[in-house]
């Protein structure tokens, strides 16, 4: 899952909102303090909808080499 965390909240570090959602997800999030404009909205979600498409292929490649050496292997 990728989410962007929207907050009012200025005394929110990058650290903290990093130890609170996990390490292992540091490519996974970003945050927007308000105020924030429509097109950075946008932005953020064309950013994520990239990456998600981008990972997606990735898991798909390494499928289909799984299955290539799979049936190399017999």
């Amino acid at each position: 899952m990728f989410a962007v965390f929207v907050t009012a909240y200025n005394d929110r570090s990058i650290e903290n909102i990093q130890a609170t959602v996990g390490e292992g997800k540091v490519d996974h999030w970003d945050y927007l303090s308000k105020p924030f404009s429509h097109s950075e909205i946008l932005q953020k979600a064309r950013n994520f909808t990239s990456l998600w498409n981008l990972t997606k292929e990735q898991t798909e490649h390494e499928m289909q080499l799984q299955i290539m050496r799979i049936n190399d292997g017999r």
